[in-house]
């Protein structure tokens, strides 16, 4: 008689791996305040490169704007007349 043996490896794993590929889990990458004034900076240094120094300020505002609102809108709201 023969002795076959086999061996099993981790479930949960090879189901995330799955899931993973099939898209049924969503990862969500949080983007700070820090990471958009960083962001904001490098545009505005390759901007200042390329542009006359008034058009790039000009363009740097209207993208810190553009940034704020963005950000505002992404918030949850708040309930002001809660206390």
């Amino acid at each position: 008689m023969r002795k076959l043996s086999i061996k099993l490896h981790e479930k949960r794993p090879a189901l995330d791996s799955i899931g993973r590929h099939l898209g049924m889990f969503v990862e969500r990458h949080e983007v700070t305040v820090k990471h958009l004034d960083a962001f904001l900076d490098a545009v505005a240094t390759v901007l200042t490169r390329y542009l006359p120094p008034e058009r790039a300020r000009v363009a740097v505002l209207e993208l810190a704007q553009v940034a704020k609102d963005t950000y505002a809108r992404s918030r949850p709201p708040t309930d002001a007349g809660a206390a």
